[in-house]
């Protein structure tokens, strides 16, 4: 029972990337020569599954809650995926309604605050995404301790996220550092759902062994 639940955490897992490889190659080429099209405007079509790749995170994490819940975990654990969950719910509205991107607009640009000086006045958010996730890694990273895949996909995905909003502090009007920003955040969010998905399975093959 354990391979089985092992085996489809794989294919689960491969289908993911497959799957959004190919839908990225499908929206380049049915756009090119302008490859970016359906890449790097707000509310393009790669926005949509970043948006759908948030929720599947989000969905993972609160599997994740209910498995330490129902297997009488430490609270701290149980807190700790919930909290996961509600995080990347956010992340998700965020990626829908483009909530930072109006925050910045509307209040933060006219403050004329830049934590770098190359960035535009009033980018704060995406650089305090960015060390808060750094802050939650610790945790997640620790409690992942006994699973190999699953902190090789978290620390994929922080070098991912990181990456990203490295280029986006930019603010360049090119489109190629445009797209590489967006499918930096595609593989991040990949990553992260494959870490707790890697998670996920490795606690049902936990529970066949018990059972």
């Amino acid at each position: 029972m354990s391979s089985k639940w092992r085996m489809i955490g794989k294919v689960w897992i491969a289908s993911a990337w497959c799957g959004a490889a190919l839908f990225t190659v499908f929206l380049m080429a049915s756009s090119w020569p302008r490859y970016w099209l359906y890449i790097i405007a707000e509310k393009s079509t790669m926005g949509w599954l970043q948006s759908v790749l948030l929720f599947a995170c989000a969905f993972a994490a609160a599997m994740l809650a209910s498995l330490a819940c129902a297997g009488e975990s430490a609270r701290q654990r149980q807190w700790l995926w919930s909290a996961m969950a509600v995080a990347f719910a956010m992340l998700m509205l965020d990626e829908r309604l483009m909530l930072h991107e109006r925050l910045r607009e509307r209040f933060l640009e006219r403050s004329g605050m830049k934590l770098l000086p190359w960035m535009a006045a009033g980018d704060l958010v995406m650089p305090i995404y960015a060390l808060c996730g750094l802050a939650v890694f610790y945790f997640l990273f620790r409690e992942m301790s006994a699973y190999r895949w699953p902190r090789i996909f978290l620390m994929a995905g922080v070098g991912f996220a990181l990456a990203a909003v490295a280029i986006d502090s930019y603010h360049t009007v090119a489109v190629l550092p445009q797209t590489v920003e967006e499918l930096l955040e595609t593989g991040a969010n990949l990553s992260f759902w494959s870490a707790m998905m890697k998670a996920v399975f490795h606690e049902l093959e936990n529970w066949s062994r018990t059972g």
